[in-house]
């Protein structure tokens, strides 16, 4: 088994989710789960962040970021390896 990582994604996009399967609660809290959305956000991610559907993670896309988040600031990933879906900008 290698050590080695693979390089960093640079992609520009409108709206990226890593998506990672059903959480439906926090394991640390309880309260209700959300995705988390990376990327430079555009007018249909901030619509869906101002009404409470989805987490902003900033803009660097990396294959350990979390996927899901709640309101009191706790972040994980699953399933371990998530999977990158969104749309680009040109």
């Amino acid at each position: 088994m290698s050590d080695e990582q693979d390089p960093p994604v640079e992609v520009r996009v409108d709206h990226l989710l890593v998506s990672g399967g059903d959480a439906d609660r926090c394991p640390a809290c309880g309260s209700p789960a959300l995705p988390i959305g990376y990327g430079f956000p555009g007018d249909e991610m901030i619509e869906e962040y101002k009404r409470g559907e989805l987490l902003i993670g900033g803009c660097f896309v990396d294959r350990n970021n979390p996927s899901h988040g709640c309101v009191n600031g706790h972040r994980w990933r699953t399933p371990p390896t998530p999977r990158f879906t969104g749309r680009a900008v040109r």
